[in-house]
């Protein structure tokens, strides 16, 4: 398993539902062609660097295949769907792009979330696609169109 470790921008979260208080990390709103994934339940986190990692250029290539007729908007949604599927899991769980932030303690996304004056240093699994390299291009092209369906 590959690592990386790096800075991360600290949040303050506050559940509305729980009252807990726990941390959310990002990467700075500078970095371009690195993402964190997130998992299911928002406890793991992975990172993705694009332009390393030629399954994220096939993931969006047949993604618009699949979605030609939609809006911009609508592909980028089946991309960070998509994502989840191509990406191996982790902790038993698939990663996606952009989750909406979860209490890990009830799983609530009722949010106050405040950036912190502060970074954190973490060491990061990377994101692998063991599984999806097994797959043809066609069950590939197969497995995507069943998850976020055909555009229409």
């Amino acid at each position: 398993m590959r690592s990386v470790t790096m800075n991360l921008e600290v949040l303050d979260c506050h559940c509305d539902t729980c009252e807990e208080q726990f941390e959310h990390y990002k990467l700075s709103d500078f970095v371009y062609g690195e993402l964190l994934l997130s998992s299911e339940d928002g406890k793991q986190l992975v990172y993705l660097n694009t332009f390393e990692d030629s399954v994220f250029d096939e993931v969006c290539d047949i993604v618009k295949d699949i979605c030609r007729k939609d809006d911009e908007d609508k592909i980028r949604q089946a991309v960070n769907t998509a994502l989840g599927y191509a990406y191996d899991l982790v902790e038993g769980q698939r990663v996606f792009k952009d989750l909406k932030r979860k209490c890990p303690k009830c799983g609530s996304t009722n949010l106050r979330c405040y950036y912190r004056k502060d970074w954190k240093t973490m060491t990061l699994r990377c994101a692998e696609h063991y599984e999806w390299d097994k797959l043809s291009v066609d069950e590939k092209k197969l497995l995507l169109a069943g998850v976020i369906g055909d555009g229409k």
